[in-house]
Order: C-alpha cells, then sequence, then structure tokens
C-alpha cells in the first residue's frame, strides 16, 4: 500500500517552519520506495513525517485559530482510498469535535465507509479495510527521541506488548464455560451407558463380521481378476487399433499397394524411352559415372578459361605499359633532337639541388625511417597516428583490466573459445527454487510455532482429543522429525544463496572477461591492420607480434621511443621535398649526361623503340590465341549442360524407382501386419463378453453380502464411540478443572504469552543486530515473569544486564531493531515506514552499516513506502525521491527523484 497524495492545512509546525498554512505533495510522480525529506532544522520536516498516517492527529500540532485538515489518498493494487480528517473551529473560536471519512474507489465504484464522521466508527472502518494492526502506527513511526522498550520500566515493557498481542479476556469467557459444561457431561454419562447395552457384546459382532469379510473378500478377489483380465484384453485391442479404424488401414494399405505398382510401371517406361537416347542400355552406376565425368570436365574448362583470362588481362596491361614505353621513348628521341638547354644552367642547378638532399638527409636521420624511398608523407603520418592508436587502445586496457583478467582473456583468444555469457537461466532456477525452500523454511517455522503450545500441557493430560491442542499432536504426528527438517531446509536456503550470489560473480566475471577479450581482439585487429605501414618506421618490432600482446600491455615504458618520432610529425613534408629533390637532382644529371652524350643516347633510343614495338606485336598475336581457346572452351561447356541435364532427369528415374520399390515393400509388410491384428481383436473380443458375464454373476453375489456387513460394522463402530465417549465423560471433571487453572489470567497466562511471542522476535533482531556495531553485540534470552522483564546483551565478551544501562546510540539502535522485529508480525496491507533521524547518534561507520539494515527491513516487510528524515551525508539519494522543504539553499545540488519543492 502507499500513499499517493497528501495535503495538510493549519498545521503549526509547517507554517512556523516555512510560512505556509496549506501544503500539497504528489507522491504519484515517485519512482522508488524510499522518500527523503529534507530541509534545514526548523522547516517543518518532523511535523510532516509525524502527520505521514491515516489516524487523527494532535490539536497540538493545530494552528489554535483556524479550521484545519489532513487529506490523503491511498492505493492498494487497484484500490483506491480517499481520506479527509477535519479539525472544526466552534462559533466561540474553540476546537470543534474533530470529523474523518474515508471513501473507498473500486473498479470504478465509489462508496463512504464513515458517511458519519464519528473518530470511534472511522477507526473501526480504517483497521478493517485496511487490514491494519491498531498498533503498527506506534510501531512503524520511529525517531531519535523514541527508544521503545529500552526506556520503559519492567510493568510498562509488559503492558506495552500485551497491548501488541492483544486482549485475552477470552480466556475468562472460557473459564466460565468449562463451568457450565461440568453439569452436561453427567448428565451425559448416563445416557451413553444405556445404549452400550442395546448394542450387546463386541465379540461376537466381530465373529459375525469376520465370516462375513472372508466370503467377500473371496468374491471381491474375483471380481479384481475379471476386471484386470477384461482391461487387459481391451488394452491388447487398443494397442492393435488405437482409433477403431483397423479395416479402414486394411482398405488404405491395399489401394496403395496397386497404386504403387503402377508408379513404377510408369516410372521404368519412362526410364527406357530416356535411355533410348543413348542407343545403349545404360546402368545407374555407368550414368553416375558418366556425370561425374561431365562435371570434373567443366570444371577443368572453367579453371582453363578463368586462367586464360588472368593471362589476356596480365598481357593487356604488358601492352599497356610498352604503348607509354612508346610514347615516352619517341618523346624523349624528339626532345633529344630539339633540346636546346643550356649546360652551364644545368651544372648550377645540379649544385643547388644536392645541397638541398644534404640538408633533407639530416632531418629524415632523425625520424626514424628505415628506407625513405620506402615511404610517403601520408604513409609516414598514417604510421604515427596507427601508433597514436595503438597506444591509447593500451592505456584504455590497461586502466579498464587487471593482470588476471588479460590471461583469462588471451586464453579465450589463443584457444578460439567463445565465452559464456548466458547466465540468467541458471540465476532465475537457483532463485525460484531459493524462493520455494524459504516458503517451505517459512511454512515449518509456523508449524514449530504451534507444537510449541505443547509445552505448557500438563505432565498428566492424557487427552490428544483436546480441541486446544488436536491441531499441534496432528503436525507432531505428521512431522516426526521437524526439527531436523528445518535444519537441513536453513541449510539448504545457506547454500542456495551461496550458489545464487556465485553464479551472479561468474556472469559478473565472464562480462567483464568478454569485453576484455573483444577490446585485445581490436587491439590486435588494429596491430595486424596496420602492420605493413608501422614496419617502414624503426620501432621496436614487439608491437607487431600480436603473440606478445600480454607483454605490450605491461611494458610501461614500450612507447617512450613515440615521443622522438612524433617531434618531426610536423616536419612531414620534408619527406616529398626530399624525394622531388632527388628527383630532380635525377634529372638534372641525366639531362646533363644527355648534353654530352647526345649522339650515343639517340642511337640507343632507336633501338629500344624497334625492341618495343616487336613485344608490343608479339602480345597482340598472344591474346588473339588466348581469346581462341577462352571462346572453344564455352562452346563445349555449353555441349556439355545439354548432355548433363539427361543423365541427371535418368538418375532421378532411376532414384524415384528404388523409392517406390522400398514402399511398396513396406506397404506389403504393412498389409500383413493389419491382417494379423484383426484375427487378434475378434479373440479378445469374445473373450471380454465371457468375462463380462461372470462380472455380472459376482456383482450380484456382493450386493446383500456387502448390507449385512454395513449393518455390524456400523454396530461395532457405535459401541466403541460409546465406550471411549464413557471413558471421556467420567474424565471430564478433572481436566474441566485443569482447563479453568490455566484459561485465568491471574495464573500466568499473560507471562507465558509475552514469552512466546518475543520468543519470535528474538532470531530476527539478532539477524538485524548482525549488520550494526561490526555484529559483536548479539540479544540473549528475555528474561520474562511477574516482577521482571529484562532484556540482556551480551558483547565483546561482557553480558549487559539489560539494554537500557548501554549506550544511547547502541539503546537507540537496539531498541529500533527490537521494535522492527515486533513491528514484522504486526505488519499488514498498511506497511508504510517512518524514520524521523533514527540514526542521528551513529558514527559514520554504523551510519552506514544502519542503511544495510533499512534495505533489509524493507525487503523483509515488503514495504513499500519508507520516509526518512536523516542529516546522514552517506544515503545515496540517486535511489531516492526527494521532498525538498525550506533549505537556505544547502541543497542546491542535491541528486534524486524530486517529487517536491519548497
Amino acid at each position: 500500500m502507499k500513499i499517493n497524495y497528501i495535503r495538510l492545512v493549519g498545521y503549526i509546525g509547517i507554517y512556523n517552519g516555512m510560512g505556509l498554512e496549506d501544503i500539497a505533495i504528489d507522491f504519484s510522480k515517485s519512482k522508488y520506495k524510499k522518500v527523503v525529506i529534507k530541509g534545514a532544522n526548523g522547516s517543518g520536516k518532523s511535523t510532516l513525517t509525524k502527520a505521514l498516517h491515516v489516524m487523527p492527529d494532535s490539536n497540538s500540532s493545530l494552528i489554535p485559530t483556524m479550521e484545519c485538515r489532513k487529506e490523503i489518498t491511498l492505493t492498494n493494487n487497484d484500490i483506491m482510498y480517499n481520506i479527509q480528517i477535519i479539525h472544526p473551529i466552534t462559533s466561540k473560536g474553540e476546537r470543534g469535535q474533530t470529523k474523518a471519512y474515508i471513501q473507498k474507489i473500486s473498479g470504478g465504484e465509489s462508496i463512504e465507509l464513515n458517511p458519519n464522521g464519528n473518530i470511534r466508527s472511522y477507526k473501526d472502518a480504517v483497521f478493517t479495510e485496511l487490514n491494519l494492526d491498531p498498533n503498527f502506527i506506534a510501531l512503524s513511526q520511529l525517531s531519535g527521541e523514541n527508544k521503545g522498550l529500552a526506556s520503559l520500566k519492567p510493568a510498562d515493557r509488559k503492558r506495552f506488548v500485551n497491548s501488541i498481542i492483544g486482549n485475552i479476556s477470552a480466556y475468562n469467557d472460557l473459564n466460565k464455560s468449562f463451568t457450565k459444561k461440568a453439569n452436561e457431561f453427567r448428565a451425559m454419562r448416563n445416557s451413553i451407558i444405556s445404549k452400550i447395552d442395546n448394542l450387546g457384546d463386541v465379540d461376537k459382532l466381530n465373529i459375525a463380521l469376520n465370516s462375513i469379510n472372508i466370503k467377500w473378500n473371496m468374491l471381491t478377489k474375483e471380481k479384481e481378476d475379471i476386471l484386470q483380465a477384461i482391461s487387459s484384453e481391451k488394452t491388447k485391442i487398443n494397442m492393435l487399433d488405437e482409433d477403431n479404424k483397423i479395416q479402414d488401414k486394411f482398405n488404405i494399405v491395399s489401394n496403395n499397394v496397386n497404386i504403387a505398382k503402377r508408379n513404377l510401371q510408369d516410372l521404368n517406361k519412362k526410364l527406357a524411352k530416356e535411355s533410348s537416347k543413348f542407343n545403349c542400355d545404360i546402368s545407374k552406376e555407368s550414368l553416375t559415372e558418366f556425370h561425374t565425368h561431365l562435371s570434373n570436365q567443366e570444371l577443368e574448362l572453367l579453371s582453363d578459361i578463368n586462367i586464360n583470362e588472368q593471362k589476356v588481362n596480365s598481357l593487356l596491361n604488358d601492352r599497356e605499359e610498352d604503348a607509354k614505353r612508346l610514347q615516352e621513348l619517341s618523346g624523349k628521341l624528339k626532345g633529344l633532337e630539339s633540346n636546346s638547354n643550356n649546360k652551364d644552367k644545368l651544372k648550377s642547378l645540379i649544385e643547388q639541388t644536392k645541397l638541398d638532399v644534404n640538408s633533407y638527409s639530416k632531418t629524415i636521420s632523425n625520424m626514424k625511417i628505415k628506407d625513405i624511398n620506402n615511404i610517403s608523407k601520408e604513409e609516414f603520418i598514417l604510421a604515427l597516428d596507427s601508433l597514436h592508436d595503438i597506444e591509447e587502445m593500451v592505456s584504455n586496457l590497461k586502466a579498464s583490466y587487471n593482470y588476471d583478467l588479460f590471461n583469462s582473456a588471451l586464453y579465450y583468444i589463443e584457444n578460439g573459445l567463445q565465452v559464456k555469457t548466458e547466465w540468467d537461466s541458471e540465476i532465475l532456477e537457483s532463485s525460484k527454487l531459493l524462493e520455494c525452500k524459504k516458503k517451505e523454511y517459512i511454512d515449518l517455522s509456523n508449524l514449530k510455532s504451534k507444537i510449541s503450545i505443547l509445552d505448557s500441557r500438563p505432565s498428566k493430560c492424557k487427552i490428544d482429543s483436546c480441541p486446544l491442542i488436536k491441531e499441534a499432536l496432528d503436525i507432531q504426528s505428521k512431522y516426526s522429525n521437524l526439527d531436523n527438517d528445518i535444519i537441513e531446509l536453513s541449510n539448504t536456503i545457506t547454500s542456495l544463496e551461496i550458489q545464487v550470489a556465485e553464479l551472479r560473480k561468474s556472469k559478473e566475471t565472464s562480462y567483464e572477461t568478454n569485453r576484455c577479450k573483444s577490446d585485445i581482439e581490436m587491439l590486435i585487429r588494429c596491430i595486424d591492420r596496420n602492420a605493413t605501414i608501422i614496419r617502414k618506421l624503426i620501432v621496436d618490432e614487439k608491437f607487431l607480434d600480436t603473440a606478445r600482446i600480454l607483454d605490450i600491455l605491461n611494458d610501461n615504458n614500450i612507447f617512450n621511443e613515440l615521443q622522438t618520432i612524433y617531434s618531426y610529425i610536423d616536419a612531414a613534408n620534408v619527406i616529398d621535398y626530399y624525394k622531388t629533390s632527388v628527383e630532380k637532382l635525377k634529372d638534372y644529371t641525366n639531362e646533363y649526361n644527355i648534353l654530352e652524350q647526345k649522339e650515343f643516347i639517340t642511337d640507343g633510343i632507336v633501338e629500344q623503340i624497334k625492341y618495343t614495338q616487336s613485344k608490343f606485336d608479339e602480345i597482340n598475336k598472344t591474346i588473339k590465341e588466348c581469346n581462341k581457346i577462352i571462346v572453344d572452351n564455352k562452346n563445349t561447356i555449353s555441349t556439355n549442360k545439354s548432355v548433363i541435364i539427361d543423365v541427371e532427369y535418368i538418375l532421378s528415374l532411376y532414384e524415384e524407382i528404388e523409392k517406390n520399390e522400398k514402399l511398396k515393400e513396406d506397404m506389403l509388410n504393412e498389409f500383413e501386419t493389419i491382417k494379423n491384428s484383426m484375427k487378434s481383436i475378434k479373440q479378445s473380443v469374445d473373450n471380454i463378453d465371457m468375462l463380462t458375464n461372470r462380472l455380472n454373476q459376482v456383482n450380484k453375489e456382493l450386493v446383500p453380502l456387502n448390507n449385512e456387513k454395513d449393518k455390524v460394522q456400523h454396530a461395532i463402530k457405535l459401541l466403541i464411540e460409546y465406550q471411549e465417549d464413557l471413558k471421556v465423560y467420567n474424565e471430564k471433571y478433572e481436566l474441566i478443572e485443569t482447563l479453568k487453572k490455566y484459561s485465568s489470567p491471574t495464573t500466568g497466562i499473560q507471562t507465558i504469552f509475552i514469552n512466546l511471542y518475543m520468543n519470535k522476535s528474538l532470531s530476527l533482531a539478532n539477524k538485524l543486530l548482525q549488520l550494526m556495531f561490526d555484529g559483536k553485540y548479539v540479544l540473549c534470552q528475555f528474561v520474562i515473569n511477574d516482577h521482571e522483564f529484562r532484556i540482556p546483551c551480551m558483547g565483546s565478551g561482557l553480558l549487559n544486564d539489560d539494554i537500557s544501562s548501554m549506550s544511547t546510540s547502541e539503546t537507540c539502535m537496539i531498541s529500533m531493531i527490537l521494535s522492527f522485529a515486533i513491528l514484522q508480525q504486526a505488519s499488514t496491507d498498511y506497511n508504510i515506514l517512518i524514520l524521523d533521524e533514527i540514526d542521528g547518534g551513529l558514527d559514520t561507520h554504523n551510519r552506514l552499516t544502519f542503511l544495510n539494515v533499512l534495505e533489509e527491513l524493507i525487503n523483509m516487510l515488503n514495504v513499500e513506502q519508507c520516509f526518512i528524515i536523516s542529516h546522514n551525508d552517506e544515503i545515496n539519494l540517486k535511489d531516492c525521491d526527494i521532498i525538498m522543504l525550506k533549505s537556505n539553499g544547502q541543497y542546491s545540488n542535491i541528486d534524486g527523484n524530486v517529487i517536491f519543492k519548497y
């Protein structure tokens, strides 16, 4: 159940804190179970939390001079409740009688549950409709000032717990009832003795019943044998004819045999017709061999076509190169004939270019380039960028994963294995089993609690049929090893909890390993992709060896060498300048030499032109020959394809004939099976008719025998019951006197119930206390009697006689945990918690562990809303809804889902 809306009008704490007479908060904006109320001291936080319930508030919390009201909307699944509590002002200016109304809305229908507005009838309606324990509000609204049981005297503690477990006045009513029953039992005894005399002797009745049973058993045994025989025959029939259509199956199979024979005749005619195309009788084996030969021949021809096409493409490229070479040689020859460059000018250009080349060479030697002729400016920049990417990826991997995770991921990569990622089904299956076992544990614990009433049973009591203890005795009889079952279930639950935790941890480890594996594979791909370009720089080969990837990830100095190269990235143009200058120097030198040896070069170029032209003509001839081979092979393939189609069709006919032959044989076998089954069915039908006749005769003999048996058994049963009743009524007076003693509230019944109630809370309280104060405190068995109500506590080996003698923070938190444990037994559909600075007296460590106690409590009680006032800065507000009251700006940057802001 949740509060969806609240409006407070005329609350003095809200008015003093924020100057507001009217405040409304819409909780439908909530996203989380925890609602944290923040604000400065005196801003009205406590006033708001004390009003977050369905009961009327004290007049002391209201502005005296105005009519005040509280409006609350609750939702419970599909049901909505609208509550109005009005504190009116009379004509004399005095506070009038408080009125309260509750409206229920369900399925679109609205009902007013308290139309008269009276507070008493309103409380009855609220407690009934909301299934609300009257003590739940007091138990669920805890604060640092309200220490619960710790600050109470022993008598007050007993009254507090007694008020929680309810009134025991029912035992006084029982005492009066037992006194009245004593007289009735004496009259009943005389009536039973008279009935026993009328029924006769039980031994004679048993002898008669035994004789009847012998004959009845013989007939019953014969009837069972007959029924079993009939069932056996019907089973045979059902096995042979499951759907009562065996005759139809016989006709269908017979027809199918004839169809299969006709299909075989048609297929053999088609086979003979197609085989005549080859002018010979060809077997399936020879056809298969011929088909394989044609297919292989087609592959060889295609391979030959591919080789010749590749050869033609290569020759075309060579021809294009020769054409370019002819054009280039012709141009040079023309240039030599008309060249008029100045020889001195070329010599000056050569000297200047040599100076440029030497200058660029000095810079390039520092740029860590293996071979300047094997790298361009763009490749140099690309290589550096690639190394930078690898460095960045390695840094990211180092920051994200540890050494063991690297090793695990590399193992999967090296062995070609996939990381397991599907864990959810295993976790879900184990979690479901865990929840099932927990439910079994709760059921057994409840049974054990019911059995505990036997501890208060008087030692002389021998009446197992007593309605007060009968259920406990039945449970004790059914569950003979209940304690062992509970211990075994507890161990199983612990084992399953460990298993679920390990599965979730394995899921997380697998996810991290898979992510690490993907990142390492991405790094390896990056290295492999850029290996060629990186090798053009003088760098450590470790970069390029993916087998040593773990060394790269663990070597912190491997990238130091790159810093020197990076300093020259802006000078990358020097590479182009150097290459351009080298080319210019080569061209200038060549031109200079040409001018000196012009006459010799001209003759050489002419010879080169002749040689290249001859080579060009030879290539054209070869291309023509290759093209002819390609055309011939394609024609042959086209011819073979037609033959292959015919062969494949004939082979398909062979396969169809074989399939039909097999089908025909199977149907003939089925035909014989059905014939035999029909003979067996007829024999079983005859046997059933004979057995049915005998069964009718046996049933006729059993009818009068059963009537006589029932009469004798009824007489014996009545006689035994009357004798047992007589024994019970003879002991009733003593039993009633005993019950009168234990049903009286004056002889310790309150103390017994308080002990039982508080002991149920002790285990849960200690479970929650383990989460606080480093788990060093344990509550001991409560000491509860007519004069005492102590709560001892053991800590660090020392025993505190009562928690009231411990420190303020320890007393506050232990008392709060006891209230939580008692609250679990009082928890209802209205499961809303209010905590007002409950952790104020704790240090930083225990404030953090207090959050764990709070989360455990929310899950344990299925709390849907928990309102918290806390100055604990350790609370993770990202998972909370926030109500911001007046704050003077100190919470301006707060995280969380803010649903109200002043």
